[in-house]
């Protein structure tokens, strides 16, 4: 089994592997696996602030709402052939903003 899991580092004398979402911790012919997520949320509870910050990936875009019309034909419980006319509003970064403006019927 230990083939599976791919060597990764050697920490203070433990060794660690990875394998999917899941450490196998080695030392001294001890092994624990533990899943990344727990892992994850033990950092984050008794983690260093510095460690806890470094681990929540911050993004600094501008965003803002584009609405959308969807045009939607009905099958049933209207009458047939009739059109349904949604307009959605949905969150997007200001450059991907900005092209889906250029491609606006005027």
């Amino acid at each position: 089994m230990t083939n599976y899991f791919k060597y990764l580092t050697e920490v203070d004398g433990i060794t660690i592997e990875k394998s999917g979402k899941t450490f196998k911790f080695i030392k001294d012919g001890i092994e624990m696996e533990l899943d990344r997520d727990f892992i994850y949320q033990v950092i984050m509870l008794y983690g260093l602030e510095k460690q806890q910050e470094d681990l929540v990936v911050v993004s600094n875009k501008k965003i803002r709402n584009v609405r959308r019309q969807l045009n939607i034909k009905a099958k049933k419980n209207i009458k047939e052939g009739e059109n349904i006319v949604v307009e959605i509003d949905f969150p997007v970064s200001e450059d991907v903003a900005d092209r889906i403006e250029q491609f606006k019927i005027k």
